[in-house]
């Protein structure tokens, strides 16, 4: 259950561990990249794959979840279940889901916005009322 706090809906521990085990099914399809393989993985090229892994990412979280509480599973998935949280790359990645799920939400929210407000006014329409 979601507890309010401020206007903000809280989501509980067993609702997170949910969506955590959700998003694990669902992004298991890739393998991520282990200690090794990232330390060998050092050229260019690596890190813009890997971030390109964690936009896609991103976007299925901003898609089925809208919230920004699973970026430990993000940066799990696409780095590997050890990486170092005080590392320039993980403060800018997880800088990046913040921000990329809010900018998606916003971006989901006007769109829904722009379809309501058609909607009614297309069924409002005098032409309709005839």
């Amino acid at each position: 259950m979601a507890a309010e706090e401020g206007g903000f809906k809280r989501i509980s521990n067993r609702k997170r561990a949910e969506l955590r085990d959700n998003l694990t099914q669902i992004l298991d399809q890739e393998s991520p990249l282990t200690m090794e393989e990232e330390k060998e993985e050092e050229d260019p090229e690596a890190a813009n794959t890997r971030f390109r892994k964690l936009d896609r990412r991103i976007r299925w979280v901003a898609f089925l979840f809208h919230t920004t509480d699973l970026w430990e599973d993000i940066l799990a998935t696409v780095y590997g279940l050890k990486f170092n949280i005080d590392s320039v790359e993980i403060i800018q990645a997880r800088q990046k889901i913040m921000d990329n799920v809010k900018q998606y939400k916003h971006k989901m929210l006007g769109r829904l916005k722009a379809c309501v407000l058609v909607f009614t006014l297309y069924t409002e329409s005098p032409l309709n009322s005839v």
